[in-house]
């Protein structure tokens, strides 16, 4: 199956997520169209450009993916989206491991398998949740043009 989206404007992206809301399972080639658009990339093309542009953006590792028709799991969604985010995990974790960690890291619901078909509207749920990314808290650095709360005290002028 073909995903149909082209990226090519913000109303057919909406649409692609809406009917993938919709779905009861989520196949390979859809859920990297997803997440793809998701993250500002582009998809148009078949199943094998959207491998590419998921390779190059680290989504991806060197490890093919079942095929554009297999069906995803919430593990599948789990270790696409941790590497989208930037996180770097081994190519032996285990499902239920990369599981664990997308929940952890609020990415994926608790109430999932592994094993189970992802359902559309748990992975436009997980995509809304990783849109924002859990980053530590920005250091407070003071502006040179602030004054300092205590004036310098003692010493001697020259």
């Amino acid at each position: 199956m073909t995903t149909g989206v082209s990226g090519s404007g913000a109303v057919s992206q909406l649409d692609f997520f809406e009917a993938l809301e919709q779905r009861s399972s989520v196949t390979w080639d859809e859920l990297l169209a997803s997440v793809l658009l998701a993250a500002g990339k582009r998809t148009d093309g078949d199943f094998i450009d959207r491998l590419g542009v998921a390779r190059r953006a680290g989504i991806l590792d060197g490890q093919l993916p079942p095929g554009p028709d297999a069906l995803a799991t919430p593990a599948d969604l789990a270790r696409v989206l941790l590497r989208a985010q930037g996180v770097r995990i081994r190519e032996t974790l285990s499902d239920d491991e990369a599981l664990a960690l997308g929940v952890r890291r609020s990415l994926v619901p608790q109430d999932l398998r592994a094993g189970d078909h992802l359902t559309g509207a748990v992975a436009v749920r997980a995509l809304a949740a990783a849109g924002q990314p859990v980053r530590p808290p920005a250091r407070v650095v003071p502006s040179i043009h602030q004054q300092p709360s205590n004036p310098p005290t003692g010493g001697s002028n020259p």
